[in-house]
């Protein structure tokens, strides 16, 4: 569940989001300000895209493991997510005009998790 509070007003509760299945173990927002939305990953092995100016989910992206971590770039037209999983891998997704057709959903890197002792 996550909780959205307006500070302006007393601290006032805006809205609930319990779109996840699980726990919520991370958040980041958009770069955006002409469309802010809130990336939240969970232990459901998904990250959900929330439009902030209806707190409604308008994308699903499911991993393969449970989502520990998320972060965007800072492009606004064609943002680069990063996602750590519980199982050590790092999924890469690029938006871009053709990713959803031509690469499985914009998925453009599964990274293996580190071996012991070396250094990334």
């Amino acid at each position: 569940t996550i909780k959205i509070w307006d500070l302006t007003k007393a601290g006032s509760l805006l809205c609930t989001l319990s779109n996840h299945q699980k726990a919520v173990t991370c958040m980041c927002m958009t770069h955006d300000k002409r469309a802010p939305r809130l990336l939240a990953g969970s232990l459901d092995q998904s990250v959900k895209v929330y439009d902030l100016s209806r707190f409604a989910v308008t994308h699903t992206m499911r991993f393969s493991s449970p989502v520990m971590s998320i972060g965007i770039s800072g492009d606004v037209e064609y943002p680069t997510l990063a996602v750590g999983m519980l199982d050590g891998h790092t999924a890469i997704r690029k938006r871009s005009p053709t990713s959803i057709e031509e690469k499985g959903g914009g998925l453009l890197t599964k990274l293996p998790p580190p071996r012991a002792g070396s250094k990334r």
